[in-house]
C-alpha cells in the first residue's frame, strides 16, 4: 500500500474528454481496491463551499453525543457518526 491516499481527478470528465467516465471509474476502482478511500480533485466545487461543509461538521461534532444521537438518521443524513480520530495522512486534511 502506498503511504499516501490515492488522488482521483475529475478533470477528464469536466473537460469532456472521450472515454473520461471509464478512465475515472478505473482510477476510482484502483483507489478503492488499494486504500478503500481517495481524495477527489478537479471537481469544480468552490473552496468556500468545502470550507463551509467542514465548518458545519465541526460544529455538529462539538454537540454532545446525546444531542447527535437524537437527530434522525436516513439515507441523506448520517447524523451521529463519529469524526475521524486517525492522524491525518495528508497535510490538506481539515479534520
Amino acid at each position: 500500500m502506498s503511504p499516501q491516499i490515492p488522488v482521483v481527478s475529475l478533470a477528464p470528465i469536466i473537460g469532456g474528454k472521450i472515454g473520461a467516465d471509464e478512465t475515472v471509474a478505473r482510477d476510482v476502482k484502483a483507489a478503492l481496491a488499494s486504500w478503500g478511500a481517495f481524495e477527489l480533485v478537479d471537481h469544480g466545487v468552490p473552496p468556500a463551499i468545502i470550507d463551509g461543509a467542514f465548518a458545519a461538521a465541526a460544529t455538529f461534532f462539538k454537540l454532545p453525543l446525546e444531542t447527535r444521537m437524537a437527530i434522525k438518521v436516513d439515507k441523506s443524513n448520517r447524523a451521529a457518526m463519529s469524526p475521524c480520530t486517525r492522524p491525518c495522512i495528508r497535510a490538506t486534511c481539515r479534520i
